[in-house]
């Protein structure tokens, strides 16, 4: 399950509202007018479907597409093309290399968002601005350089582009600044600087974050697939929602010596003073996990995806759960909560619908609560849907089981449930063992 996707799915509606919200096309590209005075006028590259499909993607631009620095309209009027508007090529799946002209000074917000086939493109010296989530999913762009002139980036610009290997930046820029190919922005900030992107496809598989970086940005880690390891530095004092989205193959969080504000215990995330638990790796093995006691809270998305546990213990003093913690995490079979009455949790904003477990886990695990709390937990909601709320009086312990003839399961290495494959790497799990296997 992909949070972005869902916001996606809402802009694509809002895209396709706006398919004809267009001045005039030349050259088989859509235009708005800025500005039209007898001494300036100017045009943005704005979105049009001009060649609607039955995939529902959109296939106006597609190879190789040069943007003009002028363009003439009906009227003979001529006009500097300054901008790339928001959603301007947005889901353009057949785009495979862009160039965009020297007159343009801003990008706008997803501008190119979807375009997962982009190879390439340009970034003029004269942009000074690029919107939130303009380059989200273009999935096979493998390098990108920022100039000197950029000023301001939103969000998640470089959100979900699983093949980038590395973010370079012009280094006149007073703003932004690269480190092995990472992102960084506040360079000039009293404050430290802010981690803003880290590259999905980033040659090295454990990150060691610098020195001077205070803040981690929405969503600047999300959808990584080569970082199984990261250590925030000692001067990180916060971290935004999001960050560790879909990080594919992280299977430990460590802390610098010397940070206040972070901790780390068996490669899980928690704030320094042991209340809140925060982020939990997607492919940390293990297939038992307990909260350790002290924790009060649980972030929101802490455990989002998680496939690997099969035993869930929560502690005692457990008493909030941010929303989606859970989400998605479909492979609890005993999930034991110490806390004698149940935690709250938040209703998600994202997914409304969404309870505190996935609805299989309601109907495949058991729930054990403390004796007393048994009928609290049956009238709680986000607990009430076990099928199975038993007293931990009646569990099962000490008991030894011979695991070597247990039903294999499969799982690949993203933590997804599979039928036996014929070949290639897997998870393997016989019980409460979980391996790495090579099938040939």
């Amino acid at each position: 399950m992909k949070i972005k996707v869902l916001s996606a799915a809402i802009v694509l509606c809002l895209a396709a509202s706006q398919a004809q919200a267009y001045d005039f096309i030349s050259g088989g590209i859509a235009y708005n007018v800025l500005t039209n005075t007898a001494t300036r006028k100017t045009a943005a590259v704005t979105y049009v479907d001009t060649n609607p499909d039955e995939s529902g993607y959109v296939t106006t631009y597609k190879g190789s597409v040069v943007v003009p620095a002028q363009v003439t309209d009906r009227s003979f009027n001529t006009y500097n093309v300054t901008q790339i508007g928001n959603l301007a090529m947005f889901n353009n799946q057949s785009l495979y290399h862009l160039t965009l002209p020297e007159s343009i000074t801003a990008i706008g917000s997803q501008a190119f968002s979807h375009c997962y086939s982009l190879l390439d493109v340009n970034i003029p010296s004269a942009v000074n601005r690029i919107g939130d989530f303009a380059f989200e999913y273009c999935e096979d762009l493998k390098t990108i350089k920022l100039p000197a002139r950029l000023a301001t980036m939103g969000d998640g610009v470089f959100q979900q582009c699983f093949g980038l290997e590395s973010i370079e930046v012009d280094p006149a820029c007073e703003e932004f600044k690269s480190i092995d190919g990472v992102l960084y922005g506040g360079v000039k900030s009293p404050n430290g600087m802010t981690l803003l992107a880290y590259p999905g496809s980033h040659p090295s598989s454990e990150y060691v974050m610098p020195d001077g970086v205070s803040t981690i940005n929405s969503y600047a880690l999300s959808a990584n697939i080569s970082m199984r390891s990261i250590t925030l530095s000692k001067d990180l004092a916060a971290i935004e929602m999001l960050t560790f989205s879909e990080c594919e193959v992280l299977e430990e969080v460590k802390v610098a010596e010397g940070n206040t504000h972070f901790s780390s215990v068996d490669g899980v995330l928690l704030t320094a003073d042991g209340k809140r638990l925060m982020v939990y790796p997607l492919m940390r093995y293990a297939e038992e996990y307990e909260v350790p006691e002290g924790v009060t809270t649980i972030d929101a998305f802490a455990f989002f995806d998680v496939q690997l546990i099969s035993w869930l213990k929560l502690p005692s003093t457990l008493t909030s759960i941010g929303e989606l913690a859970f989400g998605a995490a479909c492979g609890f079979r005993d999930i034991t909560c110490m806390a004698t009455v149940p935690p709250k949790w938040a209703i998600s904003t994202l997914i409304p619908s969404a309870n505190l477990f996935d609805n299989t886990i309601y109907t495949q695990a058991t729930l054990y609560v403390p004796d007393g709390s048994v009928e609290a937990y049956k009238k709680a909601d986000g607990w009430k849907n076990f099928a199975q709320i038993v007293p931990l009086s009646t569990a099962v312990k000490d008991l030894t089981v011979d695991e070597t003839e247990a039903p294999a399961e499969y799982y690949n290495l993203q933590g997804q449930r599979i039928s036996r494959p014929s070949s290639g790497v897997v998870l393997t799990r016989r019980g409460s063992k979980v391996t790495k296997e090579i099938i040939r």
